[in-house]
């Protein structure tokens, strides 16, 4: 084992490119909830043996403690849907959400209820918890990792990643509908969706590279020196930066309009610094004013959007399908499953039973549009508690990497902590961490905001040796 340890060591210089490389891949490969059967596996296969590369060096190397109730949790929800699959007796089942009906149907068939699961749709279920592979495999590969190997090269790749799905998006509006650039046969067609299959998540993974763009903006800005060399770099990032948020304007996406000003302050103090934002919050107030009027105008105004061949992409309202009605018949059915739920993935097939839309069209609700909403119709209350917890944690570390003093490092975690909740909210009206590209970005985010950067290691080890941290003294906040 020590043999093993010695080795990981030794190749953690080299990995200063491989996670930018590995978040690339699952980027571009999991923008879609539900990929064809070839690009599932290959998700999968690619995220275990990132997974067992992790597990290989043995115990807890390398994982800081803060992580650990972070996994704790994560196993526990395993088990949750680990115990969803493990067949009751019927006696057992009918006692259970919808055991009375499925009792009554073999009863009708006259036979005797066989031994069943909790959830309704276990081979659903199975491949729902083989998803939970790549981002658990790229959080354990980004803990085991040097804070310079996970952040050195990571922010431009994700900048980087940013252009790369704006530019395939604008190929996409330049080909038509029909454009062969779409990597889905199930997408928003005539849309610039990039890597994804829909204009939510395009939306949702261009507002996540902002903070990063900011990050690296206000390095750039603190070493300026007012010479030729400095102007470049800088020119170039200010332009990324109004690139990815002129692509996020174009990809015609609700919540991304909603969600882009907060963010955009947020990541303005990356770049200024919270005090210097705070000297010039009445200077900020006008153009956020008007930015705020610009976004309700492209909130409310449909056929604006429209004129420009842009959608919202609220759902099909015609079809009788809008978010407002699949979260009013998904109410009924969490009224029937609340206790312990349907089982990991069993909406869709569930959610017809309940649908009460008279009129028979080719669109149907893959999803509840809301996350929080259908994580708890699959497990129910206790699905529901670990839910809890997980944010009590994660806003823990929140506060705690606010509140830190440093330079570039902190810079990287508060950018880092500003996309990992961006699709938490996103969730209330989506699922964009059901696809598999944003549910890893968002693991390398936790993981960066966990992560003790090289001066939070030093300062550690100066309070526990007794020795007063001097060169805290000296930190400016930024």
């Amino acid at each position: 084992m020590a043999k093993t340890q010695r080795l990981f060591r030794s190749i953690k210089p080299y990995l200063v490119w491989g996670m930018p490389l590995i978040l690339a891949f699952f980027v571009v490969a999991g923008g879609a909830s539900a990929p064809g059967l070839s690009v599932h596996l290959l998700l999968q296969v690619v995220g275990l043996i990132i997974l067992l590369a992790s597990l290989w060096t043995g115990g807890s190397f390398g994982i800081p403690g803060a992580a650990r109730p972070f996994l704790t949790l994560a196993g526990a929800w395993i088990c949750l849907v680990g115990l969803q699959l493990v067949p009751l007796p019927g006696g057992m089942r009918q006692f259970l959400p919808g055991g009375h009906d499925i009792a009554r149907g073999f009863s009708i068939l006259g036979e005797k209820t066989p031994a069943l699961p909790i959830s309704l749709t276990p081979g659903q279920t199975l491949a729902g918890l083989f998803m939970v592979i790549p981002p658990l495999a790229i959080f354990l590969l980004s803990l085991r990792m040097s804070w310079r190997g996970l952040t050195d090269k990571l922010p431009l790749a994700i900048c980087g990643l940013g252009i790369l799905t704006i530019a395939l998006g604008i190929l996409q509006l330049a080909e038509g509908p029909q454009s062969s650039a779409y990597f889905y046969s199930i997408t928003n067609s005539g849309s610039p969706v990039g890597v994804f299959s829909n204009i939510n998540h395009q939306g949702m993974f261009l507002l996540m590279t902002l903070p990063f763009v900011g990050a690296v903006l206000g390095r750039a800005r603190s070493t300026w020196n007012s010479g030729d060399r400095d102007v470049g770099p800088l020119f170039l990032l200010g332009t990324l930066g109004v690139v990815i948020v002129v692509g996020v304007v174009l990809v015609g996406s609700l919540a991304s309009y909603a969600l882009l000003l907060p963010t955009l302050l947020l990541t303005l103090t990356l770049i200024i610094g919270r005090r210097r934002f705070a000297g010039l919050r009445w200077r900020i107030t006008v153009p956020a004013v008007f930015l705020l009027g610009f976004i309700g105008t492209l909130l409310g105004a449909q056929p604006l959007l429209d004129a420009f061949g842009l959608s919202t992409g609220l759902g099909e309202a015609d079809s009788g399908l809008s978010r407002a009605t699949i979260w009013a018949n998904s109410t009924h059915l969490l009224g029937d499953y609340w206790l312990v739920g349907t089982g990991l993935g069993a909406f869709p097939e569930v959610f017809p039973i309940y649908d009460r839309t008279t009129e028979i069209t080719e669109v149907y609700a893959n999803h509840v549009h809301n996350d929080y909403l259908e994580w708890l119709i699959e497990f129910g209350v206790m699905g529901g508690a670990l839910l809890v917890i997980f944010f009590l944690f994660a806003a823990r570390e929140t506060v705690r990497v606010w509140r830190l003093q440093g330079g570039h490092e902190v810079r990287i975690k508060r950018a880092a902590s500003i996309a990992f909740w961006l699709p938490f909210l996103h969730s209330f009206v989506d699922y964009p961490l059901r696809t598999p590209a944003i549910a890893c970005f968002a693991a390398v985010c936790l993981a960066i905001m966990i992560m003790p950067a090289n001066r939070e290691v030093r300062v550690r080890k100066e309070m526990k040796s007794g020795t007063k941290p001097e060169r805290m003294s000296r930190q400016v906040e930024i």
